[in-house]
């Protein structure tokens, strides 16, 4: 849980950049200090149908194990509410991945 401002990073790229490279140098700048989390949420068939989210961690220790959970979010949902169910089950991942450490 971020407790104060100094404890949030924004990364901000410039130009033509790889989205491997990108990924690869957020990575690079939290390794080793923070818990970096990747969510992601969409539906099939359409704006409006069966969506799912997913979360990975990335802990902050170079020794441990990336952590990916999903989850079912609905037959009837729209890309919008499974993106912020990603981000909640990003957030709870955090909460018990701080709670065992």
């Amino acid at each position: 849980m971020v407790t104060k401002a100094d404890n949030i990073s924004v990364i901000n790229f410039s130009g033509n950049i790889d989205r491997q490279d990108a990924v690869n140098k957020i990575i690079e700048q939290c390794a080793g200090s923070r818990v970096t989390i990747y969510s992601d949420g969409s539906v099939c068939g359409g704006s409006v149908g069966c969506g799912a989210c997913a979360a990975v961690l990335f802990p902050a220790s170079d020794n441990k194990l990336y952590q990916v959970e999903t989850l079912a979010v609905g037959s009837k949902v729209s890309s919008y509410e499974c993106e912020a169910e990603g981000v909640i089950l990003g957030i709870r991942m955090a909460l018990k991945y701080f709670e065992i450490c």
